[in-house]
């Protein structure tokens, strides 16, 4: 056995994106409040148990942010008032919202210890095909919906929690749960929530723990700096057609967070852990800059940087363990490397394995690291995602965690330590005399640029930024104005890195075109804070640019339309030759199950647009009463035509023509015709709508419930067509 001493800095990296929609104020996702409530608070406090182990957290400015909002009760949650909502209440659309998102788990895992949880799952699997229809709701009772709601979020409390008095009766209850046990769950969770960030003040106080940081929105800052050095790993890398050269951005955000963590803290950060662990010479430049005084990566970068062989075993680790200076004009930043084998093994592996196999399996490599190593001190740099990996352990990671922290407190040989801690009595005293361009994701920056659909998002973003600049050039001194720092604050957010991780092929989620909304709609509230005309292109989805998602099944349309405007299929032939996307091919069966909209079928004689929208519910049923189905037209003019489904009301208008005025939609003179029965017809007057004959028209059929968008159509397009003159058929014919 080596006499040496082997220093673990173990950095568990918590993250999640911004999921307040700009446009509301609302959390659209609740990953904050229930990762908080299952991952955040526990994985600080389990060190209490073991005084001796020394840990790094890597927290990001815009996840502390968003714990501050729950902390001060000012988070308006969807999810959290759908949970809080009393069963019997439940609108039609809010029980299928439910049934269609609140399964978003490791289902078989959680089967085990919570068997109704998983019998409501497969029971909603079963009636997926009916479950848009009254027959099918109607399986479910308003107590299925109380269980619903208090298992929902009694799965993501962390089992440290659920040993505590005033929950553990709720805890051990196998069916029938009353709206007093789920209020007292919800309280439980949003108490968790609220005490986060206090469980990290006081242990940083006690020295247990070192909080790093990243930049503030999660950019790559790399890209930010030069997107170009995306060609240093991928030579041909397709690049966005705006160029990407901002390190003004990079040092903003990395500023913005320097700050920010001293007013949460009371000190500045030591630490950067660059977003996904992505660095470049110049990036690091601006991040001792600031006044970091260390920075992590991968060993993939390491490699490059010596010009050892990527995936090189022995080659790297010979380099692996220890810090390097790399020099700036501010100074050197100390740089450390994750051994990327030790990393995945507990971010992949290891919860495949019984816990005490996993953990010998850990202590043995770094067993092996200190027998190997030529340094006298090796540092074993262990960074991963610290939040997601839990729910597919066992006792969400409980059990591993205890028992490796068990034995690091006792490990001979074994020493854990901060990462500042380790440079504090080890500096560096190798040198990096340069830093490839990378990432901790094989080394390049594919995940992030030069799919198609993240070049579209970039040249979005590029122009929005142009936009904003030439509006400062045109308004001297606004730079202090609060208009245009909220503004800023949009560029910023949509620089993050999360949008781009889900544009493309490599990721996939249930919610990729929420995330495309939500990244679409920071960019519009640039443009209507400052009172500009949003480009129309705003209004489409970035998901399927370059064709490369599957498409409803679509065709143009063939010719002029005479339909009776009657609510009804009045025959085969009525809207045959008109414009159709059939969106029962598109999506999976769940996404199907659950739209409003079937199909929608668009038109036109030379004076009239006629839309047809065929819904999966009957449009004036009461099941569809927070329903608004809005044809929108986004270009040349900005025009919608909105139609509320539901039982005729006189509170406002069954239909509205509607034109865009600076941030808001107002009611135009217009004359549609109109019908509701058992499918929505439409039709307007082109003049009404200030379309001219040889007009291009850009539109898209968006379904809203209670003010927010759930369904847009087509999903990866935007529908297109001419504005016909009188000579429309016979120059089809002709042709």
């Amino acid at each position: 056995m080596s006499a040496k001493t082997v220093h673990l800095a173990i950095v568990w990296h918590m993250h999640q994106p911004v999921y307040k929609d700009p446009k509301t104020g609302v959390y659209v996702l609740p990953w904050v409040r229930l990762h908080a409530a299952k991952d955040y608070g526990d994985m600080v406090s389990i060190l209490n148990k073991f005084p001796d182990v020394r840990v790094t957290f890597n927290l990001v400015p815009c996840l502390l942010e968003q714990l501050e909002d729950y902390a001060r009760g000012s988070a308006k949650d969807y999810f959290l008032e759908l949970s809080r909502k009393p069963a019997e209440a439940l609108s039609n659309s809010e029980k299928l919202y439910i049934l269609k998102n609140f399964f978003l788990g490791r289902m078989k895992k959680l089967a085990v210890k919570y068997p109704l949880y998983y019998k409501l799952y497969r029971k909603t699997l079963t009636l997926q095909e009916t479950l848009s229809k009254k027959e099918g709701l109607s399986k479910f009772t308003a107590q299925d919906f109380i269980d619903l709601q208090a298992l929902y979020n009694l799965v993501w409390l962390d089992p440290s929690y659920l040993k505590d008095p005033d929950i553990k009766s709720v805890t051990e209850k196998s069916s029938g749960f009353t709206s007093d046990d789920r209020d007292l769950i919800l309280s439980k969770q949003l108490a968790i929530t609220s005490g986060v960030l206090q469980t990290y003040r006081e242990a940083l106080s006690k020295g247990q723990i070192e909080i790093s940081t990243s930049a503030y929105f999660h950019p790559i800052l790399p890209l930010l700096c030069d997107a170009s050095v995306a060609r240093q790993s991928i030579p041909d890398a397709a690049l966005p057609k705006s160029p990407i050269r901002w390190p003004e951005d990079a040092l903003a955000q990395l500023t913005g967070a320097a700050e920010y963590y001293e007013r949460l803290f009371g000190r500045p950060p030591r630490g950067l852990w660059p977003s996904e662990g992505s660095v470049s010479g110049e990036a690091l430049e601006l991040a001792r800059k600031v006044g970091f005084q260390w920075a992590a990566s991968d060993e993939d970068i390491l490699a490059r940087a010596k010009g050892k062989p990527r995936g090189g075993k022995r080659e790297v680790r010979e380099i692996l363990y220890k810090p390097y200076a790399f020099s700036t004009p501010s100074g050197p930043i100390s740089l450390v490397f994750r051994d990327k084998v030790l990393s995945d093994l507990i971010g992949f592996t290891y919860m495949n394995w019984p816990t005490s196999a996993a953990v010998s399996d850990f202590i043995l490599r770094l067993r092996k690291i200190a027998d190997q190593s030529q340094d006298s001190d090796p540092l074993v740099a262990v960074i991963l995602d610290g939040e997601n990996c839990w729910e597919s352990y066992q006792n969400d990671g409980q059990d591993f965690l205890n028992l490796l922290y068990e034995k690091l407190s006792s490990e001979p040989g074994i020493k854990t330590a901060t990462v500042s801690e380790y440079l504090e009595r080890f500096p560096a005293t190798s040198r990096l005399e340069s830093v490839p361009a990378g990432s901790w994701i094989d080394g390049n920056f594919r995940i992030w640029i030069g799919h198609a659909e993240d070049n579209a998002a970039w040249d979005l973003l590029a122009d929005a930024r142009r936009a904003l600049l030439e509006y400062i050039q045109e308004h001297p001194g606004s730079e202090e104005n609060e208009k245009v720092k909220a503004a800023w604050n949009e560029i910023y957010t949509a620089e993050g890195s999360d949008w781009y991780w889900w544009y493309g092929e490599d990721n996939s989620s249930p919610f990729d075109f929420l995330f495309d909304e939500l990244f679409r709609n920071h960019l519009i509230n640039l443009y209507e804070l400052l009172s500009l005309e949003v480009p129309s292109n705003l209004y489409s989805p970035v998901i399927g640019a370059g064709g490369t998602k599957p498409q409803a099944i679509a065709a143009p349309p063939a010719g002029l339309l005479r339909p009776n405007i009657d609510g009804k299929v009045t025959h085969y032939y009525e809207w045959r030759l008109g414009g159709y996307c059939d969106l029962s091919k598109s999506g999976g069966s769940m996404r199907q199950a659950l739209s409003v909209v079937r199909a929608l079928y668009y038109g036109f004689d030379v004076e009239n647009l006629y839309v047809r929208v065929d819904t999966t519910v009957k449009p004036t049923s009461t099941d569809v009463s927070e329903i608004t189905v809005v044809f929108e037209i986004a270009s040349p003019v900005r025009v919608r035509i909105r139609v509320k489904l539901g039982p005729d009301g006189k509170a406002e208008p069954r239909v509205a023509v509607e034109k865009r005025v600076d941030s808001t939609w107002e009611a135009i003179p217009a004359s549609p015709k109109w019908a509701l029965l058992d499918i929505i017809e439409l039709a307007v007057p082109f003049i009404d709508l200030g379309l001219l004959p040889g007009s291009k028209v850009d539109a898209v059929l968006l379904v809203f419930r209670e003010g927010m968008v759930v369904e847009s159509w087509p999903a990866q397009e935007k529908l297109s067509f001419l504005v016909p003159s009188r000579e429309f058929e016979s120059n089809m014919w002709n042709a």
